[in-house]
């Protein structure tokens, strides 16, 4: 069609033609817009406050003669904003834009304002915070937020542009800051409740002065392309004791990511409330001399205050900070408050539920619960951060919850935008750093920096973006250049920082922070060359999947290489181990291939031995071991081993933490610091690909060719599992009666297909709706073999049935 042009209003239909020619239909009228396109279309000026504020207001007044007929805004901001059409908040995200590299990037987003503005007097209003618009941090170039935006406004007679300038006035607000937006010092907001806001009545306030303009950022104006943050769940308080005099815990019964929301009653004018926030608590909560609080843990800095109007009742809540916590203490009160005084807002990502699991198991149940409520609390701002509280970075632990978040949620965007902020930051020798957004410098090494190249292989492989993965290409062949340059003698050596900079497999049981038993350079090496052998076999297939052939077979080549240098430096023949033999080091090589093939079967079957025997069905591994584990016991058909592992209600494991109270996975598996963290987050996408069994075929993308490997047990009655793909609803639900009676339902998408394997061989009936196999024109057999037949279906709904044997998977 014709070039898009911008700020233009388009709309379109469609009809489907089916294999035997029949035509559709048309759909009713779909829509979408455009917004500014290039920077020329930006007719506004940055602008900010002379003055050093971490929330100053900025609003414009203007008459327009009659109701426009269509009008929109596109705000543009560095720091977080809120907007405000004639006292009306717009949109229902809050804290907003989504987190950028100010250096590189800064977004906008576009609202339809139509239905607020009238004839006559109005005004557009922005309330703004510092958030990451901090100073000291890159990119940073003025000490309070900077905005721009602009009005597209739609009359019978005219476009009326209104923008951002010096005629735009600017005052404080009622909220500064607590902290200074640093590695635990994320700090909060002090409140004073003596400043009317009431109705962001903001063209009221108190001493307003012109706006400055500014230089243009030298970040890039994108449109924010991943979903906004919203507010989804409301949390109620469950307790409420007694600490000190004036002093009291607030409990919410589980740990979220948020807001607290507090009516104060009766309090005298300038009374200072103040709210330190934890997610952990096993103990009456003790103030320490420096003002903080000790919850029973390692102390995370999350602090609120409100000063107190006077007027009987005041509402407390935050704005443009936010906190992850459970538990709350209150200093400053008069009087004990209520539990009806309070409520907790869940903040995340607005993701659209693409995915959902249950089954008869309710420990399954409540670990795939807690995997995907920590996915939920990670999320907001555009990007997956290692924790809400003591951090909020992207660190490469993000990489571990990737199926957890495909399987649960439409991603796809969230995760395009987030490899995005990994590419800006690729240093010029190919070096990606180990966070991103990149504020500052942080620990890893090449299981996070290579982040940035597994995305876009993931992105690839699940929605099928092959452009996406082309233009990501170059980057991720760069960041292997800088890796194969810290090689040396055919293996990559340790580099970075001398703590930090190598650190393998984290957090494993008992190689914790606070154990004093770091893992050894040995193990290091063994799992960072692994990783390396990883991110060449991604390079390979992606190369392929682009047509960059000789890529791919050089990589291929490259990783050959180092599989062999691997397995000649690390293994040891005599006790058929890598490194030390625990877990993690006997599973990344196997899932590699990396043993011989003469020894292949000796290592798993000393890593079976290693869960079953030394590990006393407990696993032993830590983030990326974990997520890596997962994947290769599923893909050699023990399951059974996860399944073990995973309902260990005893230290470590998920069950452990279920068991302890948990609602949200810890930092270590021994729940010491973070309560609500990435790094074991591995597990949800676990239920889906593993239990239920949908994945897809080596070379398929998108789901196209789905592969249904159902891992059934007699330890589990039923199971329902759904999941949209790109191609529609994939559904795959099982009932297995004591007796060996089996029923599979399955319904595979139009313009897919799929491989059921089915755990019953040529020696048992299997039936397709009422209908022996060789009578059924729509399942073909692939093949059959003593414990298992593989069916091609076609798109359509199954029902099959069949009479097994157990144990078939001795889950």
């Amino acid at each position: 069609g014709n070039p898009l042009q911008p700020d233009t209003g388009y709309s379109w239909k469609v009809r489907i033609k089916d294999n035997k020619g029949k035509i559709s239909p048309w759909s009713d009228e779909a829509f979408f817009s455009t917004g500014l396109m290039t920077e020329d279309d930006w007719k506004a000026s940055w602008i900010s406050s002379a003055d050093t504020l971490y929330s100053p207001v900025f609003f414009k007044e203007f008459e327009l003669e009659e109701k426009p007929a269509g009008a929109r805004i596109f705000v543009n901001a560095q720091g977080y904003y809120e907007l405000y059409v004639n006292g009306w908040k717009i949109g229902k995200d809050v804290i907003s834009p989504a987190v950028s590299d100010f250096r590189f990037e800064n977004y906008y987003i576009t609202y339809d304002i139509t239905d607020h503005l009238d004839a006559g007097k109005n005004t557009i209003g922005l309330w703004t915070g510092r958030g990451w618009y901090s100073p000291g941090l890159p990119g940073v170039i003025h000490h309070s937020p900077v905005i721009r935006c602009q009005a597209h406004i739609d009359t019978d007679k005219e476009k009326i542009i209104i923008v951002s300038d010096t005629s735009w006035h600017t005052a404080g607000s009622n909220i500064t800051q607590i902290g200074a937006w640093r590695w635990n010092r994320m700090g909060g907001e002090m409140i004073d409740g003596r400043i009317s806001m009431e109705n962001s009545s903001i063209s009221a306030l108190k001493n307003p002065v012109k706006a400055i303009a500014l230089t243009a950022p030298a970040a890039k104006t994108k449109a924010q392309a991943c979903p906004v943050n919203i507010i989804s769940d409301t949390i109620e308080a469950v307790k409420i004791s007694a600490v000190d005099r004036d002093v009291w815990l607030v409990d919410f019964g589980k740990n979220f990511t948020g807001w607290m929301e507090m009516k104060i009653k009766d309090q005298s004018a300038g009374d200072t409330i103040r709210f330190f926030y934890s997610d952990f608590c096993n103990k009456v909560p003790v103030k320490k001399p420096d003002n903080t609080w000790d919850f029973g843990n390692a102390y995370i800095d999350q602090h609120n205050g409100y000063i107190c109007s006077g007027t009987g009742i005041d509402i407390f809540i935050p704005k443009f900070n936010y906190q992850a916590f459970r538990y709350v203490v209150i200093e400053g009160l008069d009087q004990e408050p209520g539990k009806e005084d309070f409520k907790g807002y869940m903040i995340e990502s607005d993701l659209e539920r693409s995915g959902s699991f249950t089954s008869s198991d309710k420990d399954l149940n409540a670990i795939n619960e807690l995997n995907t409520f920590t996915f939920r609390c990670l999320d907001a701002g555009g990007y997956y951060v290692d924790c809400p509280h003591r951090e909020r970075l992207g660190y490469g632990d993000g990489q571990v919850a990737v199926e957890t978040g495909i399987y649960n949620f439409n991603v796809e965007n969230f995760y395009k935008k987030w490899t995005g902020n990994w590419h800006n930051a690729q240093k010029a020798d190919g070096e990606i750093p180990n966070t991103a957004p990149s504020p500052y410098g942080a620990g890893g090494g090449p299981g996070w920096g290579g982040t940035g190249v597994v995305l876009p292989w993931k992105i690839f492989r699940y929605y099928g973006d092959t452009a996406f993965l082309g233009s990501s290409f170059q980057a991720m062949k760069k960041y292997a250049g800088f890796l194969e340059s810290k090689m040396k003698d055919g293996l990559l050596t340790h580099y970075g920082d001398p703590v930090w900079g190598f650190i393998g497999d984290w957090v494993a049981p008992r190689r914790g922070m606070d154990s004093g038993n770091p893992v050894g350079e040995e193990e290091k090496g063994l799992f960072n060359n692994c990783y390396l052998l990883y991110l060449y076999d991604i390079l390979s297939r992606s190369a392929k999947a682009i047509g960059e052939t000789s890529d791919s077979n050089r990589f291929i080549e490259k990783g050959e290489k180092l599989r062999r240098a691997i397995n000649e430096r690390y293994f040891d023949p005599v006790k058929g181990i890598y490194a030390n033999g625990e877990q993690s080091y006997l599973t990344f090589p196997l899932l590699m291939d990396v043993p011989d093939e003469d020894n292949m079967e000796l290592v798993l079957s000393n890593l079976v031995s290693e869960i079953e025997v030394s590990d006393e069905g407990h696993l032993n591994t830590g983030m990326l071991g974990t997520y890596f584990m997962l994947q290769y016991l599923t893909d050699v058909g023990r399951p059974d081993l996860v399944y073990l592992m995973m309902k260990q209600k005893t230290y470590p494991g998920w069950g452990y933490m279920i068991e302890q109270g948990a609602n949200t996975c810890w930092e270590q598996w021994n729940g010491y610091w973070s309560n609500i963290h990435s790094c074991f987050t591995s597990g949800g996408g676990w239920f889906y690909y593993g239990v239920a069994g949908i994945g897809q075929k080596e070379n398929s993308t998108a789901f196209k060719h789905l592969l249904l490997k159902p891992q059934l047990t007699d330890k589990i009655e039923r199971q329902e599992t759904w999941f949209d793909s790109p191609y529609g609803k994939v559904v795959l639900e099982w009932e297995n009666k004591a007796n060996g009676e089996l029923t599979i339902h399955v319904d595979i998408p139009a313009n897919s297909c799929a491989d059921l394997v089915l755990p019953a061989g040529p020696d048992h009936s299997i039936n397709e709706s009422g209908r022996p196999l060789d009578e059924n024109t729509y399942v073909q057999i692939l093949s059959q073999k003593a414990d298992n037949t593989v069916l091609l279906l076609k798109s359509g709904k199954y029902e099959f049935q069949s009479v097994i044997r157990y144990p078939l998977s001795v889950i």
